[in-house]
């Protein structure tokens, strides 16, 4: 009999998915892969607004790359000259890492931007299985026991291949070799 939406044996499989989830440790790699994604974005991100823009926050024309990386975020040279002026008044410095204190910034726009910016950077680097990547069929928990492993395959095409593509080419084909290189690695040892 169903019970909702889903039979108790999905129920099953569901409870199943979130033990073995657990149990493999992959939520704890997703999450410290998300933290140390952070950091670099937010690293990048202040760089570029910080190092490489004029006193009015525009970017100069040699920052060619960080403006394209930004305009990928989704600050323009206002964003960035607001973000720049609260990273000069809240901003700290510790042991050489600039630490942005967005919780202290007054201008709430410069928040909403710079913390939606690392926000789609993150989420571009590492990769997850999200709602869209997959068949519909594929959302429900039996779909989701078929396809357990091959969404983050979904997922990574549409996040980290298409993202690469529009990034830098010699960036883009050091990242594909170095994935088919841990790939390979992979299936080497898992052949033993």
């Amino acid at each position: 009999p169903f019970v909702g939406k889903v039979s108790w044996f999905e129920r099953l499989i569901e409870k199943g998915t979130r033990a073995g989830s657990r149990w493999n440790g992959i939520n704890l790699l997703t999450d410290y892969q998300q933290n140390v994604s952070a950091i670099m974005s937010q690293h990048r991100i202040i760089e570029n607004v910080m190092g490489r823009a004029g006193k009015d926050g525009s970017f100069t024309r040699s920052a060619a790359e960080g403006r394209r990386l930004m305009a990928m975020l989704g600050i323009d040279d206002y964003k960035a000259g607001k973000i720049k002026e609260m990273l000069d008044e809240f901003g700290d410095e510790i042991d050489g890492i600039r630490v942005p204190n967005t919780e202290k910034w007054t201008d709430e726009g410069a928040v909403r931007a710079y913390r939606a910016a690392v926000n789609l950077d993150v989420n571009s680097i590492v990769s997850r299985k999200g709602l869209g990547d997959a068949p519909l069929w594929a959302n429900t928990p039996g779909g989701a026991m078929i396809l357990q492993f091959s969404g983050y395959g979904m997922g990574a095409h549409s996040r980290v291949m298409i993202r690469g593509l529009q990034e830098d080419k010699s960036r883009f084909i050091s990242g594909l070799a170095a994935m088919t290189a841990m790939g390979a690695l992979t299936a080497y040892v898992s052949s033993y």
